[in-house]
C-alpha cells in the first residue's frame, strides 16, 4: 500500500519547504495540483518518487502552470505534453495537457499542504489576500464550473426573462472545499454555500459542491479572482475532474 504520512512526518517537512510560500503564484500551482494533480507516494518506484503531475484540458492553464514551476522550482525539471482526447463513455471529452515536475523540494512542499488541510487554511490566512486569490483561482481552474443563462417563464400571456447563474467548485474532498470557502469569505464573498455529498455514474467517491446562484456574486468573482478559463472559454466553464 502507498505510504500515508503521519502528522509528525508532515510537520517535519515544513522546515525544509518554507521558501515557496513567499510567492503568491506558487499557490496558484498548489490549487491546480490539489484539484487536477497527482502526487505519487513517497514509496513509489524511484523514477516516480519525486514526481508531481498536473492534467488539465485548458491550454492557457497548463502553460501558466508550466511557466510557474519552471520559474520557481529550481531543483528539478518540468515537461509539458499535449494529448488527444481519452477514449471512454463520458461525454464532452477534450484534448488535454500533462505537466510533469520532478523535484524533491516541490513534492515536499505540496505534501505538507495536501496532508494537512488545517495547516493550509492557517497559512493562507496568514499570508494574505494575494495568496488566497491565487489559490482560489488555481483551484477554480482545476475544479470550477461557471454558466450564465437566461431563464424564461410565461405568466398572464407575458414572457418574463431573468438572468441566472451557476458557479461551483466540485471535489470529493469536503475539507479541501472548506479551505476554499474560508478564502472566499476572507476575500469578501458572502453568498457561497456547501452542498452534498452527491453521487453520479462517473464517480466512485461522492462529490461535494461549493456554489453560489447569485449573479452579483458571480460577477464579483470574475472581477476579483479572474480565472484563466474565463478568458479562454467565455462564461461557460467546465471541470475536468
Amino acid at each position: 500500500m502507498p505510504k500515508v504520512l503521519t502528522v509528525l512526518e508532515v510537520r517535519s517537512l515544513r522546515k525544509f519547504t518554507f521558501s515557496y510560500d513567499k510567492y503568491p503564484e506558487m499557490f496558484y500551482a498548489l490549487g491546480l495540483v490539489l484539484g487536477d494533480g497527482h502526487v505519487y507516494p513517497l514509496d513509489d518506484h524511484p523514477r516516480r518518487r519525486w514526481r508531481v503531475d498536473l492534467v488539465n484540458t485548458s491550454e492557457a492553464v497548463a502553460k501558466r502552470y508550466y511557466e510557474i514551476v519552471c520559474r520557481y522550482v529550481d531543483d528539478g525539471r518540468s515537461y509539458l505534453y499535449k494529448y488527444p482526447p481519452k477514449p471512454g463513455k463520458k461525454p464532452g471529452k477534450k484534448e488535454y495537457y500533462l505537466v510533469i515536475t520532478d523535484s524533491v523540494s516541490y513534492k515536499l512542499w505540496i505534501l505538507q499542504y495536501k496532508e494537512d488541510k488545517k495547516y493550509l487554511q492557517q497559512r493562507l490566512l496568514e499570508l494574505g489576500r494575494e495568496h488566497q486569490k491565487e489559490f482560489v483561482r488555481g483551484f477554480f481552474d482545476a475544479e470550477g464550473y461557471l454558466r450564465f443563462y437566461v431563464y424564461e417563464r410565461v405568466r398572464g400571456g407575458r414572457v418574463y426573462r431573468e438572468r441566472r447563474v451557476k458557479l461551483k467548485f466540485v471535489n470529493t474532498d469536503r475539507e479541501l472545499l472548506e479551505v476554499v470557502w474560508c478564502c472566499l469569505r476572507s476575500l469578501g464573498f458572502e453568498r457561497f454555500h456547501l452542498e452534498g455529498p452527491y453521487s453520479d455514474a462517473y464517480r466512485v467517491s461522492p462529490k461535494y459542491e461549493l456554489c453560489t446562484f447569485s449573479v452579483e456574486e458571480a460577477e464579483k468573482f470574475l472581477y476579483v479572482i479572474s480565472p484563466l478559463k474565463c478568458g479562454e472559454e467565455g462564461t461557460v466553464l467546465t471541470s475536468v475532474a
